[in-house]
């Protein structure tokens, strides 16, 4: 398991500006599962529309960048033999 994030709470990493450079430090601290955990929290059902859709946007960012993503039951896949 990877270590830990410096963010308090969701809504901080929500309202981080950069997403590469969240991405990095999610990546960094999480591991290969980031995209999965971030994506994950996303798609809790308490997180304000605004958050998640932040949250999304950062767990695309990551998958972008570690080459492979996870795919949610709440997702229409593109094509799921690619993932």
């Amino acid at each position: 398991m990877g270590g830990v994030v410096e963010f308090r709470c969701v809504r901080a990493l929500a309202e981080q500006r950069d997403n590469k450079a969240v991405a990095e430090q999610l990546i960094d601290g999480l591991g290969p599962e980031a995209g999965y955990r971030i994506g994950y929290l996303a798609r809790y059902a308490g997180l304000p529309h605004a958050e998640s859709a932040r949250l999304l946007a950062i767990a695309d960012e990551i998958e972008s960048r570690q080459g492979f993503g996870w795919w949610f039951p709440d997702e229409e896949p593109d094509n799921a033999t690619a993932r």
